[in-house]
């Protein structure tokens, strides 16, 4: 059985996901509404997704299969540990798709590695997605601190 996906951080980079999922259909882009980006964790800053009315974030849609695949996402997410899945409504090619995405459980504001950082940069560049809503993110986590 086949869904939607929804990536918004390492998950948009295509290299990253053909290894990960090496059948995983990408889909196409979009962007999801009343959402803004953070990075949060226990040790290190992951991105996540925060309710904000007048926001949006920037996806990647990708089919995907819900055996064999959801289970690698979910140990990729640590899922339920890390991250909660939720399901959501989203405009895709001018049609309301419902996919599942992960978004983190209560954690911190806290920086992301550099490695993780650049390789969603690098997702971002690619899809020719505006870098500043993963520099408003960073932001968040350094206002956090002050």
């Amino acid at each position: 059985m086949k869904q939607y996906y929804i990536a918004y951080g390492s998950n948009m980079h295509h290299q990253w996901m053909k290894d990960l999922l090496k059948d995983a259909v990408y889909m196409g882009t979009s962007f999801l509404e009343q959402y803004c980006l953070a990075f949060r964790g226990k040790d290190v800053g992951y991105l996540t997704l925060e309710e904000s009315k007048e926001d949006k974030v920037p996806v990647v849609i990708w089919e995907i299969n819900t055996h064999e695949h959801e289970r690698l996402l979910d140990e990729y997410e640590d899922y339920p540990i890390l991250y909660d899945k939720v399901y959501v409504s989203i405009m895709f090619q001018e049609r309301l798709i419902k996919g599942m995405m992960y978004v983190m459980k209560d954690y911190p504001y806290i920086k992301p590695e550099q490695d993780y950082y650049n390789m969603v940069k690098e997702a971002y560049i690619a899809h020719q997605f505006d870098i500043t809503y993963l520099e408003k993110a960073l932001i968040k986590e350094k206002n956090e601190k002050k």
